[in-house]
């Protein structure tokens, strides 16, 4: 039935109703037509699930609802489901309280398109910039990037395993980089993270200097208020400066790189200069001072910015 379809769109959705009907009809408006939606609810006990049925209903052919009796288990593996459902050569990550603007499929798959470059096998992941809105799409921020001092250059795999760069909303990978990170491991902090680490140490990244979504930020966000990359573990002086927080944020980081070594290795997709790149970060605390310091030069293990960078390699 799908055959036709180039590109699919995975929405996981948790009471959402506030702002779900804004964003599907965001979908609704893209100038690609070639799209299907396939979503899963976490176990909403607000009217989400109706406004999905509404906009199904409306939309019979480019609509699927995930069922399960798996209940609440979370984003990252709402998005694991997802993506194990999902059957184009090419899959967007959709949040529920976000609005797309009206091409962003399109010049996210025109990107994607010439980064393949006809080689379909290699894994492949496109992001775009995002703008920050509040919660009536006011725009606070035009470019994200900008605003959260994100370098999009800095996507070689030492970088992304110290900070990852892309947001999920704003990203697009093609069929092989879905099925090497299909499903996504439990250590992996969320899917964007564990895809661009994939595809950074197996495939191709690329970006669009252009904000292709209007990113809403609230109080409620998934995104933004329960993921440890985006914030800090406490917002304390005292938590900021703890090294027992920067520690255990690095333990995650060191279980998600450890997860990304394993995948490759069983995909058969493990090299010997990543090997040494993953081995290095996972291994990195164990080492005497002074080769934990040469490591982190030799590996380019640095954040996005100059004083996060010096920060870390002063307290690692």
């Amino acid at each position: 039935m799908q055959s036709y379809l180039m590109v699919d769109i995975l929405l996981a959705t948790y009471n959402g109703e506030k702002y779900l009907a804004v964003q599907l009809q965001s979908l609704a408006e893209q100038t690609f037509a070639q799209w299907h939606l396939y979503v899963r609810d976490d176990g909403s006990v607000d009217n989400t699930v109706s406004i999905l049925e509404h906009f199904c209903q409306k939309h019979p052919d480019k609509v699927t609802i995930l069922k399960d009796n798996l209940g609440n288990v979370g984003p990252a593996e709402n998005f694991s489901l997802l993506m194990q459902a999902s059957k184009s050569d090419y899959i967007l990550f959709c949040d529920q309280d976000d609005k797309w603007l009206p091409a962003k499929i399109a010049i996210t798959f025109q990107k994607m398109k010439e980064l393949e470059a006809g080689q379909m096998a290699t894994p492949c992941f496109v992001f775009t910039d995002l703008s920050m809105a509040d919660a009536d799409l006011n725009v606070i921020a035009s470019s994200l990037w900008k605003k959260d001092k994100l370098n999009p250059n800095a996507t070689k795999l030492g970088n992304l395993l110290m900070q990852n760069v892309p947001y999920g909303c704003a990203m697009m990978v093609n069929k092989s980089l879905l099925t090497l990170g299909t499903p996504i491991d439990k250590r992996a902090l969320l899917q964007d993270h564990w895809l661009v680490l994939l595809a950074a140490a197996a495939g191709k990244i690329d970006y669009v200097q252009e904000s292709t979504i209007l990113h809403r930020v609230h109080g409620a966000n998934a995104s933004r208020g329960n993921n440890p990359l985006k914030k800090d573990v406490e917002q304390t002086i005292s938590a900021k400066v703890s090294n027992k927080n920067l520690h255990t944020y690095f333990s995650k980081l060191q279980q998600q790189a450890n997860a990304v070594k394993q995948r490759l290795d069983e995909r058969g997709c493990l090299n010997k200069e990543t090997e040494e790149t993953l081995t290095s970060f996972i291994n990195l605390r164990n080492k005497s001072f002074i080769l934990r310091k040469w490591h982190i030069i030799k590996y380019n293990f640095f954040k996005n910015n100059v004083q996060q960078s010096i920060k870390w390699w002063l307290r690692l």
